[in-house]
């Protein structure tokens, strides 16, 4: 079992849209790792993810993750299910590949 950290940030991923401090500027030059999604965790083996925030989308696609059966939730905060609308906008992914 391999545990895939997709995103680390907090509520608010980096960089902020518009902001132009330090942190910010860097994250959008040099990307990873001063740039980071919301928080998700991908498990290998059994093929879970672990929340969607609402960059999900980006995270499993900078992966290369193109399956995912099994979800769960740590708790219901939006920084935590706003991407959920990844299962209804990508149907394959309900289907074995």
């Amino acid at each position: 079992m391999q545990i895939e950290f997709l995103g680390t940030g907090g509520a608010i991923a980096t960089p902020v849209p518009g902001m132009q401090d330090q942190l910010n500027v860097k994250a959008r030059t040099l990307g990873v790792p001063y740039s980071r999604f919301g928080p998700c965790i991908y498990v290998h083996g059994p093929e879970l993810l672990i929340d969607t925030p609402e960059e999900a989308r980006l995270a499993l696609d900078r992966a290369n993750i193109a399956h995912v059966p099994n979800c769960i939730y740590s708790h219901w905060h939006p920084d935590h299910v706003l991407g959920r609308r990844i299962f209804e906008l990508n149907r394959d992914w309900n289907h074995t590949a």
